[in-house]
């Protein structure tokens, strides 16, 4: 499985990751096309209320696009266990981070229920930017 973030979702996502965001934490929005997760929109929330299947209900419910999962800014917290639930189980957990030189730091992850709950790495996670796209 392939992850591919759009244009203007990285650069929310780059934007609130550079400037240490309010909101470091959200869902990833968008379509499935194939064997791929096209990410059309991230929806920033804090992650106590990203929990809540009310609320997920309500912003699957919401608009044109499927909650793919949820992603995190920063380094990669013990937190995420949290999405260990059926609620989020085959969505994606995505983490991105920036190391010591600036460069960004991302890990994508399908979370998944065979007999217990683990993250599972994707194949490929591609960031669609101008002029080229980068794969990771």
């Amino acid at each position: 499985m392939d992850l591919v973030i759009l244009q203007e979702p990285l650069k929310e996502l780059l934007l609130a990751l550079k400037n240490n965001n309010l909101f470091n934490s959200g869902y990833l929005l968008g379509r499935y096309r194939g064997l791929s997760v096209i990410v059309e929109k991230v929806y920033f929330v804090h992650w106590k209320k990203l929990l809540e299947p009310a609320f997920f209900q309500a912003v699957e419910a919401s608009g044109p696009w499927s909650v793919l999962g949820v992603f995190e800014l920063g380094p990669t917290t013990e937190r995420k266990k949290l999405l260990l639930h059926p609620l989020f189980t085959e969505k994606i957990y995505l983490s991105l981070s920036l190391d010591r030189k600036k460069e960004i730091k991302a890990q994508a992850r399908k979370i998944q229920f065979n007999g217990h709950f683990s993250f599972i790495p994707l194949e490929h996670l591609i960031f669609e930017m101008e002029g080229k796209n980068e794969q990771f």
